[in-house]
């Protein structure tokens, strides 16, 4: 007979587990995201993700740029997001235009 997982308790004790394992380390957290274009979807994961950013304590960036930037443009703006010794983290969302090699701007980013 299957046994049927309740995932939302199971979440919930990881969130915990999360929240107290990052207030307790002693390091201040920053998400920054980085969404090119505005898509209808992404945008509603953005809204989750800085959701649960702010939720486990980490603070939470959105970085939007528009859909015409150029490749050399994107790669300078994630330069400056590598050079921010606040920023511990970096989320490409996705979808990019696919005038921009999204492989490139990936393998930019210096920061987890």
């Amino acid at each position: 007979m299957a046994t049927i997982l309740k995932c939302k308790p199971f979440a919930e004790q990881i969130k915990t587990r999360l929240q107290e394992d990052i207030s307790n380390s002693g390091i201040k957290s920053k998400l920054v995201a980085v969404q090119i274009g505005k898509h209808s979807t992404s945008e509603i994961y953005v809204n989750n993700q800085k959701k649960q950013a702010l939720e486990l304590g980490i603070e939470y960036e959105l970085r939007v740029f528009a859909d015409n930037i150029t490749q050399e443009q994107i790669e300078k703006e994630i330069d400056e997001i590598n050079n921010d010794d606040t920023v511990t983290a970096v989320i490409i969302q996705t979808p990019v235009p696919q005038k921009l090699s999204f492989d490139s701007i990936i393998d930019r980013k210096s920061v987890v």
